[in-house]
């Protein structure tokens, strides 16, 4: 099992030999650090990625410079470094930010004012991010003196909403869940389709009718405003 010291130790190397594989030079370093090439011509990244093949780039097709190299190390640094290792670790990144945003926005809505407990409701909202609701709620009545008992019926209450929760998102990612899902939709085209060609259109309605046109035979005496035709006089 690879600790994290060994993958701190690891992820500088790991940068170095991406960038000299996508340069042609995958001999020395590719076969120990990166999964999808062993260092040969034929099983490259540029010839293993489906974007490469797509574009028909083999392996030492591209030439970067020294100021390309740099930035592409510095792409590939903000998701192996070690500010975004730690990121991942302590929850930080942007996903789990923009996941407490909007458990704070839920809480303290824009349209009011909350002068007196604003504090404490964004603080039950961190609280509910990072714990789930029924460890927040626990951890909640403790700090407040009035600790759940071990069979009391807010804990059997909470377990059994819990369980639920995780029953309701395995049932979800069922794959009898994602077919039935997956035939609504097609019955759903099927429908739009059908009921498209039933449906009557307008015997007068023309393409881009209502977009401004030049009438340049007019004069600005003789012109009539029409509806979808404008007039610039010289």
């Amino acid at each position: 099992m690879v600790t994290d010291n060994k993958f701190q130790k690891c992820l500088p190397c790991i940068v170095k030999s991406v960038v000299n594989c996508y340069s042609g030079n995958c001999s020395d370093t590719c076969r120990w650090s990166i999964t999808l090439c062993n260092g040969g011509i034929k099983l490259a990244v540029g010839t293993n990625l489906l974007t490469l093949v797509v574009m028909v780039l083999q392996n030492g097709s591209l030439k970067p410079n020294k100021t390309d190299k740099l930035l592409i190390e510095s792409l590939l640094e903000m998701k192996l470094s070690q500010t975004a290792l730690n990121q991942m670790q302590f929850f930080s990144n942007t996903n789990k930010c923009e996941s407490v945003n909007r458990t704070i926005s839920t809480y303290l809505p824009k349209n009011k004012n909350f002068s007196r407990n604003a504090i404490g409701r964004a603080s039950a909202a961190v609280l509910k991010v990072n714990n789930n609701r029924d460890v927040a709620l626990a951890k909640t009545l403790k700090a407040v003196g009035c600790g759940l008992g071990r069979k009391s019926r807010a804990v059997v209450a909470l377990k059994k909403y819990v369980n639920m929760k995780y029953m309701i998102v395995h049932i979800k990612k069922s794959l009898r869940v994602k077919f039935n899902r997956l035939k609504a939709r097609k019955k759903q085209a099927i429908n739009f389709l059908l009921n498209k060609r039933v449906r009557k259109r307008l015997s007068g309605y023309k393409k881009h009718q209502l977009e401004p046109k030049l009438c340049q035979n007019a004069s600005p005496k003789e012109f009539v405003p029409q509806p979808g035709c404008s007039f610039w006089p010289d």
